[in-house]
């Protein structure tokens, strides 16, 4: 190797995992030292660079060897530009002050300039270090928060203390995602109106401008306190998304807009559900085309804007005629014409009756936030429940797939909560998919495609039913022809296990042979292992021997319960006795006595021991369910035993064991 160019050595460590590159070419020589520093100081936000945590560590590996090796070296940890912690399964809340700083306010990277926290669970690690580091340090800062911390009471005051040393800012770029809220944005009032923050901030209007912010990239659910911060940051040049749902927020848009006249790249997402006859509305009911774009979504006087994105999703109902009338109408508007943006798409997805308008100019196809071939670490996850039904039909993205395959890393599939798939989507879609198959060749189609996600509500709601688990042919035959055309799938979101189950027994004329094989990280709903019928109950059983056979390489594993933790039931037989539900209901309340916990605990032990044993690189766990609070320590101490070198983490609602 030492005899090829360090342009190709380069090209070689891209595709390595940063565990892999230090074990493997630290310490050889000098040369490939200096060439693994170099390769950990490229900050490209579009690439796999700099330190990364995420899935597929484990905790053993990352504080007796990785841990060690960066902190330990000068030059290594010198060299990082950038960092990105993933919290969805790794182990942030407790190493990201451990790793960032040596002390207080003496940070260990002295370079660092990008932070990225996906998924952030804790508040409190990260608010002990922004402040500092957005004062003294970084140049880029993106920020994506789980749900779940908008639970706790103390985020607004803690938010609101980090918010306030925006005076002292030296960031360049900003990307917050603090949509996944609830639906009283109670956190958002923490910004604006009579808050303590909002008054103390126009106060101190000099003192808290950020001079230097020139990139924003917001996401909200509400977006009524962008009006004061744009004041406070009058050197942006990129911003916005933003959801419009009546007719007031897109006069609020084109305030906004003029607002930022300055700005150079502007790119607008609008979304519009079922259109409700309300007089709030009557915008939205407009037709859209290059009159209602420059009208609604451009600023008044166009100044400094040299790029324009933008992607519309509308209920409506349109002819072929209509889709002609609207591409036209970009070609003969005299702005459009005038900037040379005239390459736009307007599709019509027939099945649920909605208009896609994107722009192509800029070579980036707008053509759904799911199927775009954005950075994994910037594709925005919905916000809460409301855009359950405004996804593109599957037949609709596999109809332009030639035109899209290039850039398609993850495809998702959607449905919503009350109707499920729609039937005639499935049944156009595995005719576009079979024909795919058949004259394109297994390795073809899908080639760049390294995550599915099947399904739409991976949570525990979803898997709290006592429904029997039905067949659905379509479905099986669909999802068994999404798995089997990719040669790279790594990670695989299923909404329901049994639905995979079905492809294996029912679909596996249609499923690749070893086609799971590639697969390192994988979420499912199981139903409970305690109530619901006696087919469902029973489904649990199957998890170990069908990942140990289909999923040899699996390493994260994530799963959705209602209930315990254990997936393999305890629960007699009432199906054919009398007075089944005061049986089942004196039954469940038995859960909580001493002999019922032990044999519990010791089911779950079981489970955890079969799935470590048939599983050689398996390193995380991470389990939402409910328990009692009795059987937490029972819990605890049983893990504690059978893993004594492993972390681990047991509470009412979840179970996380790192390997």
């Amino acid at each position: 190797m030492e005899t090829l160019p360090n342009e190709i050595l380069l090209h070689i460590f891209s595709y390595l995992e940063l565990f892999d590159l230090l074990t493997s070419f630290w310490s050889l020589n000098i040369r490939f030292n200096s060439l693994v520093c170099l390769a950990l100081s490229i900050g490209d936000n579009s690439l796999n660079t700099g330190l990364i945590i995420k899935q597929g560590l484990s905790y053993n590996k990352f504080s007796s060897l990785f841990f060690p090796l960066i902190l330990n070296s000068s030059s290594l940890s010198s060299s990082i530009r950038r960092i990105h912690f993933d919290e969805t399964n790794s182990i942030i809340c407790d190493l990201i002050y451990e790793l960032l700083f040596k002390g207080r306010n003496i940070l260990r990277f002295p370079n660092l300039k990008s932070l990225i926290l996906t998924r952030c669970i804790s508040i409190e690690p990260i608010i002990q270090n922004i402040s500092y580091l957005i004062e003294y340090q970084l140049d880029e800062l993106t920020l994506t928060f789980d749900h779940q911390v908008f639970i706790r009471d103390f985020y607004v005051d803690e938010h609101s203390s980090m918010a306030s040393d925006t005076g002292r800012c030296r960031l360049k770029s900003l990307r917050l995602d603090i949509s996944n809220e609830f639906t009283s944005g109670d956190n958002h009032q923490c910004l604006v109106g009579n808050s303590y923050f909002s008054s103390n901030f126009i106060v101190n209007q000099c003192e808290s401008c950020c001079m230097t912010l020139r990139r924003l990239f917001i996401r909200l659910k509400y977006t009524f306190f962008l009006e004061n911060l744009i004041e406070h940051v009058p050197n942006l040049e990129e911003i916005l998304k933003t959801f419009i749902c009546e007719d007031a927020e897109f006069v609020y848009l084109k305030r906004l807009l003029n607002n930022l006249n300055y700005v150079e790249k502007l790119k607008v997402h609008l979304k519009s559900d079922k259109l409700i006859e309300t007089r709030r509305r009557n915008i939205w009911k407009s037709v859209i085309d290059a009159n209602f774009i420059r009208h609604y979504c451009l600023p008044d006087k166009i100044i400094n804007l040299i790029n324009f994105d933008f992607y519309i999703y509308s209920q409506c109902q349109l002819s072929s005629n209509d889709i002609k009338r609207i591409i036209k109408s970009f070609n003969i508007h005299s702005f459009f014409v005038d900037y040379k943006w005239t390459n736009v798409k307007c599709l019509f997805d027939p099945i649920i009756e909605c208009q896609h308008l994107f722009s192509c100019f800029t070579n980036a196809l707008q053509f759904s936030d799911s199927l775009n071939n954005y950075s994994y670490i910037f594709n925005w996850p919905r916000i809460d429940f409301i855009w359950f039904d405004l996804y593109p039909s599957l037949h609709l993205f596999l109809e332009q797939f030639n035109e899209l395959s290039p850039n398609i890393s993850c495809i998702e599939v959607h449905q919503t909560r009350m109707m499920g798939f729609d039937e005639s989507d499935l049944l156009v879609s595995l005719k576009i998919l079979s024909k795919m198959k058949l004259y394109k060749g297994v390795d073809m189609p899908f080639r760049n495609v390294t995550k599915i996600q099947f399904g739409t509500h991976l949570d525990r709601m979803n898997a709290d039913t006592e429904i029997v688990p039905s067949r659905n042919e379509i479905r099986e035959k669909v999802l068994a022809h999404l798995i089997s055309m990719t040669v790279q799938l790594k990670y695989l979101l299923v909404e329901r296990f049994e639905w995979l189950l079905h492809v294996v027994q029912y679909a596996s004329d249609d499923l690749r042979r070893e086609a799971l094989s590639t697969v390192q990280y994988a979420e499912f709903c199981l139903p409970s292992c305690s109530t619901g019928s006696d087919e469902s109950i029973h489904i649990g059983k199957h998890l170990v021997p069908f990942l140990s056979t289909h999923m040899s390489h699996l390493q994260t594993l994530r799963l959705w319960q209602p209930d315990d933790f254990s997936w393999t039931t305890i629960r007699p037989d009432f199906k054919k006795e009398p007075y089944y539900s005061v049986k089942l209901l004196r039954w469940l309340k038995s859960l909580k006595t001493p002999g019922l916990i032990a044999q519990h605990v010791a089911i779950f032990e079981r489970d955890l021991c079969r799935l470590v044993e048939n599983l050689k690189e398996f390193t995380f766990l991470d389990i939402n369910g409910e328990i009692h609070y009795e059987k937490v320590e029972s819990y605890r101490s049983m893990v504690q035993a059978r893993f004594p070198h492993c972390r681990s983490d047991v509470g009412i609602l979840r179970f996380r064991l790192w390997l």
